[in-house]
Parts: structure tokens; sequence; C-alpha cells
């Protein structure tokens, strides 16, 4: 559905919108009043004099009668022929029949590279017996083992889903062990698809050699999980690991497949890098906090309750922090504060250098 922003006989803007219906809708007449309910009554939504449509039925005056609670002068009209309004009309529908033919070639061309991309593979990765739709990928993040994190990005028809990213700290290993960590990140995800019933990718990716791969093949089998698609893509580029096979497989650099594990490897680690700095930042940042004697992680918590960040507690008074902890420990943190924001900013030192410089 396209709906036109007109303000004196004048287009002001247009969108496209595509309906959720669920299991609202049996019959074409009920898509517009369906999507002018759901539309009009967000109050964020500005409410026009005037709704022009291309026809009027029955769910249509029900949908009104709900719209004049909210604002009485609202007329919905079928503008009569040859007149201002109608012309408009036909402005929309001419814009919806071109948006509709973009999104069907856009879709064409997604489904002929997810075609070219199983032609690439199929007969390189087991059990892969369609064009790889939907994608999973992991990808482990870690700083000498301090703060690991795991990210899983979907791909789907070569283009990334971010509502669908997840993230995941890891539970079981704080020591660098890239195997160990995928094993649990694959586990976990994998688990809660099962209780859930909801459908597998077409193929998954991790991010790593051999061990990798293995570590999360026997995670799957050990859930029961048998013939999915699953490769590694080593670190070289244009190299996959494969179920079964110790050597990698070189890929040709100009394959669709090619090109979208590459695509997908660097969103993988975008997001999982993105994840652990900010996880690394808050431990920095709550470790300096609970080196104050007398401030534990009970005490932070009510301190970040109370002020809202680390900077609202920089910036709090002696009372303020008096608030919240006993005279003596508000005094302490107090103290400690205000040395680390008197601390002097390192001199800057300018150089001069002659304009001549003789050789």
């Amino acid at each position: 559905i396209l709906v036109l922003h007109i303000r004196k006989g004048r287009v002001l803007g247009k969108r496209p919108y595509i309906l959720d219906i669920n299991n609202k809708v049996t019959t074409n007449n009920e898509i517009l009043p369906v999507f002018l309910e759901q539309y009009y009554t967000d109050k964020s939504t500005f409410i026009p004099d005037q709704i022009v449509v291309e026809k009027i039925s029955t769910d249509l005056e029900l949908v009104k009668r709900i719209l004049e609670e909210i604002h009485p002068k609202l007329t919905i009209i079928k503008p009569p022929p040859n007149s201002r309004d109608e012309g408009m009309l036909k402005i929309a529908q001419k814009n919806v029949g071109l948006i509709l033919g973009q999104r069907r070639l856009l879709a064409e061309q997604a489904s002929a590279k997810m075609k070219q991309m199983y032609e690439d593979l199929r007969d390189m990765i087991p059990g892969l017996n369609q064009s790889p739709i939907y994608i999973e990928a992991f990808d482990i993040s870690n700083t000498q083992g301090s703060n690991p994190t795991a990210s899983m990005v979907v791909f789907r028809n070569g283009t990334p889903a971010p509502q669908e990213y997840r993230r995941y700290r890891i539970r079981l290993k704080q020591t660098p062990d890239d195997v160990g960590m995928m094993k649990e990140v694959v586990g976990r995800r994998y688990s809660r698809l099962l209780r859930e019933t909801k459908p597998f990718p077409d193929l998954i990716l991790v991010d790593g050699g051999k061990g990798q791969l293995n570590g999360a093949v026997d995670t799957l089998q050990n859930l029961n999980i048998q013939d999915q698609p699953i490769i590694g893509l080593a670190k070289q580029e244009e190299q996959v690991y494969v179920p079964g096979q110790s050597d990698p497989i070189s890929l040709d650099p100009s394959s669709t497949a090619s090109r979208v594990f590459q695509a997908i490897r660097d969103e993988a680690h975008r997001f999982a890098v993105t994840y652990h700095r900010l996880l690394r930042q808050k431990a920095e940042t709550t470790s300096d906090l609970e080196t104050i004697p007398g401030v534990g992680p009970k005490r932070h918590k009510q301190l970040l309750a109370t002020f809202g960040s680390i900077e609202g507690i920089k910036h709090a008074s002696l009372d303020e922090l008096k608030t919240v902890l006993p005279s003596s420990i508000a005094q302490t943190v107090f103290n400690a504060i205000s040395s680390q924001n008197n601390k002097p900013e390192k001199k800057k030192f300018k150089v001069w250098l002659p304009k001549n410089p003789s050789t």
C-alpha cells in the first residue's frame, strides 16, 4: 500500500507499506480497512481531514467511525471522475505499480543469485539440497580470553537480516579456547530452536578452521541434529572446510558463493567485535569503581541506578553520594573521583621550525 501525503494540492511525500495482515484479512476488500485501522490508530500518526481511497466498502465505513472518535472532521471519499483527487489517486496507483515492479526485479535477482550459489556449492557441501536462502553465521571475539563473546548474524537471500542477529556472552570458557566457545554458542542456539520447534537454516557458517567446524558438528550430533549443512570459513579468503575432509576447499574468488561468504564473515566479525568492545569498556569502568574500598558489585549497581551512568557518578556531589552510601564510604568515593577528575592533562609541546631551514 502506498500513502501519498498531499497538502493544498501538492504531493509532500510518499511512503510504501507492507501490511502485516496475519489472519485478519480473508478478502481483498478487507485489506485497505485493516491497513487504515493499523496506520491511523498509531498515536504518532497525523490524521488528515480527508482520506482519498479507490473504493468505499462496508468495512471502510466501520473504520471511519473508529477514526472519527479521534478526529471528528475526518472524511473518507472515493473521488468523482475527472476530479483533482482522482488525479492524485492515479498518481498513487502508478507509483504502486513502479514499486511492485522494483520489488519483483530485486526478488528475481536475489533468486538468481541464490540459484547460482547453490550451483557453486551443491557438490561441495554434504546435505545441501536446496539454495541457501537462509544462512546463520557465528564468530567468536575475545582479547586474551577477557570478556569472550560470540555473535550470530543472519543472511536471507544473500542480504543481512539485522533484526534476527543474536549476541552471546560466553558462560563456560573464560580462557582462550575458540573451539570450546564455538561449541557452547552453537549448542545454545540450536537447542533453543529445537525447544521452540523453529526452522533450521539452510546453511550454518562458523568462522574458523577445521577445529571450530568439528566442534560445531560434534555439538549438533550431540543434539541429535543430523544432515545439517555446515561449513567453516578458513582464515585464508576463498577457502572453506567441510565435514569429513581434512583439507580446505578453494573457491573461485569471483564466484557468487565466495562474495556472499566474504560479506557474511565481515558482518559477523563486525557485530562480534562491536559487542566485545562494549563489554570490555563496561568491565574496565566497573573495575575502576569497584577498586575503591567499600564499593562492591552491590553498591556499584546502587550508584548506577541512582545516577544513571558512570559520568553521573563522577559529577555527583558529596551530599548526593551520601544518599546512597554510608557517610564514610561516600567520602572515600568522592575523594577517589575528585583525584581522578583533577589529574593534570599531559602538556602539549609546540615545536617551531625555521622558515628557511638550512640543509
